[in-house]
């Protein structure tokens, strides 16, 4: 029945998601809730949709320092950039976890996408910066300082990749940002007519699985 469940939200998720369409996590870890709390946001993590055509279903590009997924196109697990498969990331954090995913309203063209899968390409060896690395370049940050592209967080590599993909200008460096920036009625300074839409609600209550537009009464359908 559960099973059921998760497959009928994959599928009416998997119909609407995009590349560029943004996912976002809120941990139940220490670590996570420190990062909501200096964010002032309730999410710790974000991802970026990717649509491949050799792929039935959604890709997540994500930095994480998380080696639990096989990469799909390097076939090996790895923390840093990587691309799995949004149902394996929601299967592997269900018990700890909440998701959203916010769609962006741009105009895909075969350049945007050739632009991202080069940048893919370009970063996909990257690694994760470990704790000291981290907290230096989220500081240089916050002072428009770049810094290199030989590791990423997670806003980072959804920044760079905006970037990549010619949809976000670049007076501010992509370690600059966090999920808060990109999250809820937030909206970067985008390029032309690029938007931020809706943001989804993916929310688990036992065996009951289903969708919502924000926190506002106008729901998706309900499963279960």
């Amino acid at each position: 029945m559960e099973q059921s469940l998760r497959q009928r939200t994959f599928q009416f998720a998997s119909d609407r998601l995009q590349t560029g369409d943004l996912f976002f996590l809120k941990g139940k870890w220490t670590e996570s809730e420190f990062i909501e709390i200096i964010e002032q946001s309730p999410w710790s993590h974000i991802a970026m949709v990717v649509r491949l055509p050799e792929f039935a279903e959604p890709l997540l590009w994500e930095a994480t320092p998380l080696d639990d997924l096989e990469d799909v196109i390097m076939h090996k697990r790895k923390k840093g950039p990587q691309l799995t498969l949004l149902t394996q990331r929601l299967h592997a954090m269900t018990s700890v976890s909440e998701f959203a995913f916010r769609i962006l309203d741009a105009q895909r063209t075969p350049e945007m996408n050739a632009a991202l899968l080069q940048f893919i390409k370009d970063v996909h060896e990257s690694d994760f910066p470990n704790d000291q690395t981290l907290l230096i370049e989220i500081l240089e940050g916050r002072a428009n300082v770049k810094a290199p592209y030989s590791n990423f967080f997670c806003s980072e590599l959804v920044a760079a990749s905006y970037m990549a993909m010619g949809l976000l200008g670049n007076d501010r460096v992509p370690n600059g940002f966090w999920p808060v920036d990109f999250a809820e009625a937030n909206q970067p300074d985008f390029l032309g007519q690029v938007k931020l839409g809706e943001q989804w609600m993916l929310l688990h209550s036992g065996q009951r699985y289903f969708m919502e537009i924000a926190f506002s009464p106008a729901s998706l359908p309900v499963f279960g």
